[in-house]
């Protein structure tokens, strides 16, 4: 009976690291099958993650502006996204902002600041906190490094 529960619960494990990855637009290439699973969890996170990118540079966008656009409740929304990428809303948020900002810092020229405004960070000197916390580095050093 616990080597049941330890499979089912590393099997978990594996589709929320799954998920994370495809959610963040970086699925990798692992034991998960892809025996044409384009499932209606494929489906949500697709949505989640379009929705979220059309709404990015929004400052305002919170918990409650997500579930509307989403037509969920807040409940549904975050058991949902809890259970299928292991992380709630506002950090999976928080990652896509993040991820847009380096797309950003790389292949534009526009400043610091711009970026932090693009995408959705009112607050440069925040956004620069933030992005040196997650990625080690200071969006400066980031675009000057890679």
């Amino acid at each position: 009976m616990l080597l049941v529960l330890g499979n089912l619960l590393q099997t978990r494990r594996l589709w929320q690291r799954y998920y994370s990855q495809r959610a963040l637009g970086n699925p990798q290439p692992g034991p998960i099958p892809a025996d044409g699973h384009d499932t209606r969890e494929d489906q949500f996170m697709a949505k989640l993650r379009s929705t979220l990118e059309r709404h990015l540079d929004n400052a305002a966008l919170d918990t409650t502006m997500i579930c509307e656009l989403m037509g969920m409740s807040r409940n549904s929304l975050y058991r949902k996204v809890m259970a299928l990428t292991g992380m709630s809303v506002i950090p999976y948020l928080r990652a896509l902002r993040l991820q847009k900002a380096e797309e950003l810092l790389l292949n534009s020229s526009l400043r610091v600041a711009d970026v932090a405004y693009a995408v959705g960070f009112d607050n440069p000197w925040y956004f620069s906190r933030v992005f040196s916390e997650e990625k080690g580095v200071s969006p400066s050093s980031f675009r000057d490094t890679e």
